[in-house]
């Protein structure tokens, strides 16, 4: 179903007009990266006027932020199905999840990057980034403790994002496919975490 029927569909009125919006962001960055997005090109995309979205979102940081938002909350869910017992292992569990969601949602995970942290951060997306940050720190706290949880989980982050961002770029990732990408993530992450609590 296209994205202007989708959004007929759901019926502006009823909430559809967000959701229709989101998915025409991502397309936007899948084909011009997010500097090629805006907001009057999401709405174009969709089919509603260039001042529709403007009750929804304040501008396009404000659209992307909330892509950002459902990334964080999809990554969160597939790392709570991460259940293997011994925590360094599920500690590289999670970075191979988020490995494997860089791969497998490219724009997605261009947008989260961009988004970034900050000061003037969405509140939102600052919320989401902090819950996923705090699923990750509270593995690596079973790992190396409350003292060294913190700087565990920054490694582990640290990591992940930089096997993320290799997997995002065809020619960086090499011609690995998605499942070796996070299972080098994993193996990292793992003999990390080991090494911690050595």
């Amino acid at each position: 179903m296209s994205i202007q029927a989708a959004t007929a569909r759901a019926g502006y009125h009823h909430g559809g007009l967000p959701a229709a919006l989101r998915a025409a962001a991502i397309q936007i960055v899948e084909e011009s990266g997010v500097a090629g997005f805006s907001l009057s090109k999401a709405a174009k995309r969709v089919g509603v006027s260039s001042g529709a979205p403007y009750q929804h979102y304040r501008d396009g940081e404000a659209l992307l932020a909330d892509v950002a938002v459902e990334g964080y909350r999809e990554v969160r869910g597939a790392m709570r199905q991460v259940t293997v017992a011994d925590p360094a292992e599920r500690l590289g569990g999670l970075a191979a999840v988020q490995t494997r969601f860089a791969r497998e949602h490219p724009a997605v995970f261009a947008v989260m990057s961009h988004c970034g942290l900050g000061p003037a951060t969405d509140p939102g997306l600052a919320a989401e980034a902090e819950r996923t940050v705090a699923l990750i720190r509270e593995v690596a706290g079973e790992v190396a403790g409350a003292d060294g949880s913190h700087e565990l989980a920054l490694s582990c982050v640290a990591v992940a994002q930089g096997f993320a961002q290799l997997s995002s770029d065809a020619c960086l990732a090499a011609g690995a496919t998605v499942g070796q990408m996070a299972d080098r993530a994993r193996e990292v992450v793992t003999l990390l975490a080991r090494s911690a609590a050595a």
